[in-house]
């Protein structure tokens, strides 16, 4: 039994066009997806009260429009909800008395901050230092929360979760049919989201139809055209064991309605052996003068080498070549 005869691994690469046609097909795809929205938005109500504006201008009353501005010692600001007329004092400029009014106000922003105790100065802006106002009572209702809401990264990150997802989803191909994964492409039909850009939520989901491409290659095809085209490139004396190609894609590249695909190919090269001429050249020798023979003529290196008991005595090959069997391994 002779193993391992000379052999040699070849690497190609090759352009898809010249090994085999590729092949295209679609299926629809429904699916539906959800994540946790990451927007943020304050929400709550604005603190209400009632002030008591004083006039201690003598000489005129003053009117003070709907929205004017009023503002607290410690910097908050509230707005006046309603026109106020407020008159002129009484009294003499020895001893003045304020003319008084009551409005409500309304803060400026949310929050309960804006819920400030009794007692509490503002000036009026835009008015004299003839002009200023109390509350007797401390104003309340001001809220403030953080909430979560549906922000447009939301969207696009769950549509590109999506379309990921759609890619991934298992198609039913031959075992011969080797599917090439970059090439895949989502066509989405339908889309329709739980909740809008803005809108409060916690989970954001997404709904879609959609339409899958996907592009394979024959991978019988490919060898059998490799053995083709590699067996007029191979010398004589080698052999190509067809059932030994191992071809690998490496490449992909897609322009408009061009692809083109490249594949690295190793295949086996097996020295050819003519076992009738081997045969005839290891009759009646021994175990030297055979490995000498496989050497030199065969260039085979490694080798097993069984005698049966009728041949012990002489250690030698038999004399007739039907007697000597040969199985080669690689």
């Amino acid at each position: 039994m002779i193993r391992r005869p000379p052999r040699s691994t070849q690497s190609r690469s090759s352009a898809a066009s010249d090994v085999y046609k590729r092949q295209s097909q679609s299926s629809t795809i429904q699916i539906s997806i959800n994540k946790e929205t990451t927007g943020e938005r304050k929400v709550g109500d604005k603190a209400r009260g009632e002030i008591t504006i004083y006039n201690s201008n003598l000489d005129a009353a003053e009117l003070i429009a709907k929205g004017t501005m009023i503002i607290s010692e410690n910097g908050l600001k509230f707005v006046i909800e309603e026109d106020v007329k407020v008159a002129s004092a009484s009294g003499d400029a020895s001893n003045p008395k304020p003319s008084t009014a009551k409005v409500k106000v309304v803060a400026e922003d949310i929050g309960s901050e804006y819920n400030i105790s009794s007692g509490q100065k503002f000036k009026i802006e835009g008015k004299s230092a003839n002009l200023l106002a109390k509350n007797d009572v401390g104003f309340s209702g001001g809220t403030k929360k953080t909430v979560k809401i549906v922000s447009r990264s939301d969207m696009e990150e769950l549509r590109s979760k999506l379309i990921e997802q759609m890619k991934s989803k298992s198609i039913n191909l031959n075992s011969d049919k080797k599917l090439i994964n970059s090439l895949t492409e989502i066509n989405l039909l339908k889309e329709q989201y739980s909740k809008e850009i803005g809108e409060e939520a916690e989970i954001l989901e997404l709904k879609a139809h959609g339409e899958k491409n996907y592009y394979f290659y024959d991978i019988n095809q490919l060898k059998n055209r490799l053995f083709s085209i590699l067996k007029k490139e191979t010398p004589e004396e080698l052999l190509i064991d067809k059932n030994r190609i191992d071809t690998k894609l490496t490449e992909v590249n897609k322009k408009d309605n061009l692809i083109n695909l490249k594949f690295k190919t190793n295949i086996l090269l097996i020295k050819k052996i003519d076992i009738d001429s081997l045969k005839r050249q290891i009759i009646f020798v021994n175990k030297k003068q055979m490995a000498d023979v496989l050497k030199d003529k065969f260039q085979i290196s490694r080798y097993d080498f069984k005698l049966n008991s009728g041949l012990l005595f002489f250690e030698r090959t038999p004399i007739f070549s039907k007697n000597i069997d040969i199985l080669i391994k690689y």
